[in-house]
């Protein structure tokens, strides 16, 4: 029982020092700069952030269990991806009716 009793306090000194050897590896969070390079597509670079953010929505499902809930992280990416897309034709039809209004000739006109 002696010998039990040094064992046991020898095993607690082992366990309560960090005996760790090697850090644990990071794992990439796919879903959180997918979403974060889409929120930042229409007002930075779109195209480039666009394909950043599908390519993390890849890498996200491709690691996934592919359950329902990782299915609709991925809908919601491309729903926010697909926004950049309104922004810019927004952004041209505002260009073409200011285009007008500087009397600039349209697509349509002739000169």
């Amino acid at each position: 029982e002696d010998d039990f009793a040094k064992a046991k306090k020898m095993i607690e000194d082992v366990l309560a020092k960090d005996m760790m050897l090697v850090k644990p590896a990071e794992r990439v969070n796919h879903f959180k700069k997918a979403i974060l390079f889409a929120l930042g597509a229409p007002v930075l670079v779109p195209v480039v952030f666009n394909y950043f953010s599908l390519q993390h929505a890849y890498k996200f499902w491709e690691n996934s269990n592919k359950e329902t809930t990782d299915l609709l992280k991925v809908l919601l990416i491309l729903i926010l991806n697909s926004l950049t897309f309104f922004i810019i034709k927004f952004i041209f039809a505002m260009l073409g009716d200011m285009s007008s209004l500087l009397g600039l000739p349209s697509q349509g006109d002739e000169f």
